[in-house]
């Protein structure tokens, strides 16, 4: 959702209860209002694919875009 407010947001981000759930951890990193610290927090994460997708949304902040691509980098290269 959208039109969530930010405080709310970074609420779930931060809730051990809430990011238990990849769903959530999903969808939370794909909301562009999500503050970039929680969503770079939870972007460890993702699967490949879904941060593969990531790196090409533009409708998301670019240093999550940034950090999605540094994350798939760092997966590849084994370190």
């Amino acid at each position: 959702m959208r039109g969530v407010a930010e405080d709310i947001l970074r609420e779930i981000g931060n809730s051990k209860s809430w990011t238990k759930s990849y769903a959530v951890v999903q969808n939370l990193v794909k909301n562009p209002k999500t503050p970039p610290v929680i969503s770079q927090r939870l972007m460890f994460r993702l699967r490949a694919q879904d941060l593969m997708m990531l790196t090409r949304d533009r409708s998301v902040s670019d240093a999550v875009r940034y950090s999605a691509s540094r994350t798939m980098r760092q997966r590849s290269s084994g370190k």
